[in-house]
């Protein structure tokens, strides 16, 4: 007697979605200062957030006018990376002042959830 085999039952195949949440994102934001010269701030700003020359002078220019501008949007643990990196260097033996009677940098950074 022959046994009949029967084909496996496939199931027809099911898309499955999941939506990955994307992270936090974080504004750099640069606030104005009167002691730090213009070329160290964009120094800061092309090694430290990859900026070329020219964005770094036209964010130098608006924060000039507006006291703040936003560097760029990016994650809590890049911005904190870079918060920490300009800090190195605006503490740095590398700052330079317009005024050689002060003896610190006002650059500041700071980050603001989006």
């Amino acid at each position: 007697m022959d046994t009949l085999i029967a084909p496996p039952v496939v199931a027809p195949a099911i898309e499955v979605k999941q939506e990955v949440a994307q992270p936090p994102m974080y504004a750099v934001v640069l606030h104005n200062d009167s002691t730090t010269e213009a070329g160290f701030v964009q120094r800061v700003l092309c090694e430290v957030f990859k900026l070329s020359e020219d964005q770094a002078w036209s964010l130098m220019m608006e924060v000039h006018r507006s006291n703040r501008g936003v560097v760029h949007v990016v994650t809590k643990e890049i911005a904190e990376q870079e918060l920490h990196l300009a800090k190195t260097m605006i503490d740095g033996p590398s700052a330079v002042f317009d005024d050689e009677s002060t003896n610190h940098c006002e650059l500041t950074f700071t980050m603001e959830a989006e």
